[in-house]
């Protein structure tokens, strides 16, 4: 097949260094607006009950345990999800050898081919049924 207008051929290589796959785990794990608005409701629910539990508590009324389980809870979910994912990621990197080597990337027509000196992969456009992009990145 020759070179036309309408063919796909694009070549990229380059290293994957932390910083890229920090940014691609933000990237990932970035809500679709629904699923944000949900959380952000979640959220303040368990902040308004966390905020009655600890009025209870002041007044005597629960023991300090009971009115420190939905702060506690809010806490752990929103340092896992803001801190803990992230901290895997990057020691998922550092512990990888295959993300430390060389990455070559092909774009065509029949899909995308990938290639390093671990092996390489060729895989259709049809099992990819997803992207997510930012100015930096994007991923399929």
């Amino acid at each position: 097949m020759g070179n036309t207008a309408q063919d796909l051929n694009v070549e990229l290589s380059g290293l994957i260094d932390e910083r890229d796959l920090s940014r691609a785990a933000r990237l990932h794990l970035r809500p679709r607006p629904v699923y944000a608005a949900l959380g952000i409701l979640l959220m303040v629910l368990f902040a308004w009950m966390a905020v009655l539990d600890l009025s209870q508590f002041i007044a005597g009324q629960v023991s300090f345990l009971h009115a420190a389980r939905f702060p506690g809870f809010l806490g752990f979910i929103l340092a896992y999800l803001f801190a803990g994912i992230l901290w895997l990621w990057r020691r998922a990197y550092r512990k990888s050898q295959i993300l430390h080597s060389p990455v070559t990337m092909s774009f065509s027509d029949d899909g995308l081919h990938a290639a390093s000196e671990y092996g390489e992969s060729r895989l259709p456009w049809h099992l990819f049924y997803r992207f997510k992009e930012n100015r930096h990145l994007f991923l399929l």
